[in-house]
């Protein structure tokens, strides 16, 4: 009998572990940091193609109409690999920023004005920000972008109102129909 309880405690403690090192960590340690970092200049222009982003895209990233799931390992890393591709390196505050900031990101490419929601079982998971971005246009990313001509569609949820390792149902609502993207988070970094 203490061989079945011993056996239980130790399964027990494995999915507690795993539970810990699977998935998006709301705030990144050194090692993480520096795993992004080091996945971001090693695959450079070849970001997306990485092991690392494969779940994060959906729906063929970054084709038109494809979603970047943004956690905040995956910013470090893309972030990394397109200042690599510009011959720099990413900033500590630019690091910093990311890792504190209490937003959790999904992205689309898309020209059409559409609204990102988040689904956790019954639980509807509205932006707390919504950014139009227009990559080629530096003052849209100070001013929330330009909903009259953009490319990229951001919007921000918080941590604190989901679940960072639950399977999600990523709601597009747009001007043509209502379309659902199922992403199991656990399986991002």
């Amino acid at each position: 009998m203490s061989f079945a309880k011993v056996l239980f405690s130790l399964i027990f403690v494995l999915l507690i572990l795993s539970k810990e090192s699977f998935g998006i960590n709301v705030i990144l340690n050194k090692e993480e940091i520096e795993y992004a970092i080091k996945n971001g200049e090693e695959h450079g222009k070849d970001i997306f193609k990485s092991p690392n982003l494969k779940n994060a895209c959906i729906n063929h990233w970054p084709r038109q109409g494809g979603i970047l799931v943004r956690s905040k390992f995956i910013d470090i890393m893309v972030s990394t690999a397109m200042w690599f591709n510009e011959g720099q390196k990413i900033s500590y505050k630019e690091v910093k920023e990311i890792n504190y900031s209490p937003y959790f990101r999904v992205q689309m490419r898309t020209e059409y004005d559409v609204i990102i929601l988040l689904k956790q079982g019954q639980n509807i998971i509205k932006p707390v920000n919504i950014d139009y971005e227009d990559p080629c246009c530096e003052l849209c990313k100070f001013q929330g972008g330009n909903r009259a001509k953009h490319e990229f569609v951001t919007s921000s949820f918080l941590y604190n109102k989901l679940d960072p390792n639950a399977k999600t149902t990523i709601i597009v609502k747009g001007p043509f129909r209502e379309r659902e993207y199922n992403v199991d988070l656990s399986r991002i970094k």
